[in-house]
């Protein structure tokens, strides 16, 4: 009896409600899809740029790396083996005019090749074309101390650009704007 209770007060419940009365409306799920679409354009955008971003910031740090490898070669007076049997001047680090850039040992008389021709990403550009040497023993660089040198990586897409500055003593800096 308890059963056929439940069961008739159950199907009472039920049959009283309207087939509306669980279903969304098409206003409803247009004005919801319209919010997620809205909110994932925004966010696509955010990522684009911190993606853009993240691009110049590895660029810059590709070549602070070699700028340090080049001091470290310096400090250390590590000879190249093959054509370097004079005096080790020091370490050239050369930004040529194809946004590549060479690191070179300065031996007395020739340059050795350590490496050369080193692309930045595509997309990246880097200024001024120029050479700084970096001194063996950590006597310092060849930069004047009153005029640190700056090398500059710029994004072609955005326009963004990075500092890297080099004083007379060899101190590296990158400035993020």
């Amino acid at each position: 009896m308890k059963k056929d209770y439940l069961y008739t007060k159950y199907k009472i419940i039920y049959s009283s409600r309207k087939a509306h009365d669980t279903a969304f409306t098409l206003i409803e799920l247009l004005v919801v899809l319209g919010i997620i679409s809205v909110l994932f354009s925004v966010g696509f955008a955010n990522f684009r740029g911190y993606q853009r971003k993240q691009a110049i910031m590895a660029a810059a740090r590709q070549v602070e790396g070699d700028i340090r490898l080049a001091q470290e070669y310096a400090s250390q007076g590590k000879k190249p083996t093959v054509t370097c049997t004079g005096y080790l001047n020091g370490y050239l680090f050369i930004v040529n005019a194809d946004n590549t850039y060479d690191i070179r040992a300065d031996c007395s008389g020739t340059d050795e090749t350590v490496k050369d021709n080193i692309a930045i990403s595509s997309g990246m550009t880097l200024t001024p074309a120029t050479s700084m040497l970096f001194k063996v023993l950590g006597l310092g660089t060849d930069i004047p101390s009153a005029s640190p040198k700056t090398i500059i990586v710029t994004s072609s897409l955005t326009g963004d650009k990075v500092d890297i500055v080099i004083t007379y003593s060899g101190v590296v800096t990158v400035d993020f704007e």
